[in-house]
């Protein structure tokens, strides 16, 4: 199975001309970027998001033929996957959105520095960014596989068109914090999620691959940064919610700083 990547050339022309949500997203995040970039320094984390626990995933297809046949091959390989809770700090489980970030890798497991043949997905418990600030009635933050999270903004993909993207586990029942569920579902080999696909304007979700976790990752959850606009396997993102990232996740970045840069605990 080889890697896949865009060429420069090819990225060029498969690139989207940036429509009026996009260049007000990017507008909006060159505007909030200080402030997002603030308040994770001042929080010492990102600012949504601030702790995730890291996986290692094998991606299978999920579907063999048809459009998304394609797309499907291209994301297989070995993956990355954090899961988190959107705003509380530590082991509470208070109402809150849950998030999932993925980096698919292809036949190198992803780093935390992302490859330019990297792509990364992110996605929550909230269909779309209007809906953001009401998913925590909706959420059931005690389980992470008992949630869909979606990408809330569409994405371009070659060969298919405008998508959206959404995340389904398969639900494990255990008892105990939602930490430990996932942890006993991944080291019995029962943590599954799901990446569907649906094209604009449909209504049918469709499978793409399937995310087997596979065991916790040895990479600090602090030295990772999720980036939408990492697309090396030709998924796109597209809308106003993509481009308001575009600035601030690298200020937050840059402000919060890595690991080796903050003094132990304790």
């Amino acid at each position: 199975m080889g890697s896949w990547a865009l060429d420069d050339e090819k990225s060029t022309r498969s690139r989207p001309t940036p429509g009026l949500s996009e260049q007000l997203g990017r507008l909006a995040g060159t505007l909030v970027g200080p402030l997002f970039a603030l308040g994770s320094r001042v929080r010492g984390a990102r600012l949504f998001h601030p702790e995730g626990i890291l996986f290692e995933a094998a991606v299978r297809p999920a579907t063999a033929r048809g459009p998304l046949a394609p797309l499907a091959q291209r994301l297989q390989g070995r993956a990355l996957v954090r899961v988190s809770g959107g705003w509380w700090k530590g082991a509470r489980e208070w109402p809150d959105l849950l998030g999932v970030a993925i980096r698919f890798g292809g036949d190198h497991l992803p780093a935390a520095a992302a490859k330019p043949t990297d792509q990364d997905l992110l996605f929550v418990t909230a269909r779309n960014l209007k809906r953001i600030p009401f998913a925590f009635l909706t959420t059931n933050q005690h389980d992470f596989l008992s949630n869909h999270y979606y990408a809330t903004s569409p994405f371009q993909v070659e060969g298919v068109g405008l998508v959206e993207f959404r995340v389904v586990p398969d639900p494990v029942r255990f008892s105990g914090s939602r930490r430990y569920r996932l942890e006993r579902a991944t080291s019995e080999h029962l943590a599954v999620f799901r990446l569907e696909c649906r094209l604009m304007g449909h209504i049918a979700w469709l499978p793409l691959v399937d995310l087997h976790l596979q065991n916790r990752a040895d990479i600090s959850d602090q030295d990772v940064t999720f980036y939408p606009f990492n697309a090396g396997r030709g998924v796109i993102p597209r809308g106003f919610a993509h481009e308001l990232r575009r600035a601030t996740y690298p200020m937050s970045h840059r402000l919060r700083g890595s690991s080796e840069e903050r003094p132990p605990a304790g």
